[in-house]
């Protein structure tokens, strides 16, 4: 069981970061934040979590053209946020539906 608590972990670690963007406004994102995201989206990879990493991906790249443009695009930013939160709340949602399971086979 192990494992899922390694990955419920990493999904607290990811929803952390996204606070985080949201209370920011996504106008003040920090070098930390973008590193932070890079670092999610290759742990959630090796856990087998590929959609979130291409979409903690994709929002890095995002965040990180922002810093370098005055002509940004929100809302494909506030589109993807809440994808990633969406695929979290999925994500711990069938851990802890397996987690309940093998509880039961106890």
């Amino acid at each position: 069981m192990k494992i899922l608590e390694e990955i419920l972990a990493l999904i607290d670690d990811i929803d952390n970061i996204m606070e985080d963007l949201l209370s920011s406004g996504f106008n003040a994102v920090h070098e930390f934040t973008i590193k932070e995201l890079e670092r999610l989206g290759a742990l959630s990879e090796g856990y087998g979590m590929k959609t979130c990493s291409e979409m903690l991906n994709n929002l890095k790249e995002t965040l990180d053209k922002k810093r370098h443009n005055f002509d940004f695009n929100y809302e494909k930013t506030i589109e993807e946020y809440f994808k990633i939160n969406k695929y979290l709340i999925l994500c711990r949602r069938k851990l802890e539906v397996n987690k309940a399971i093998k509880n039961l086979k106890k």
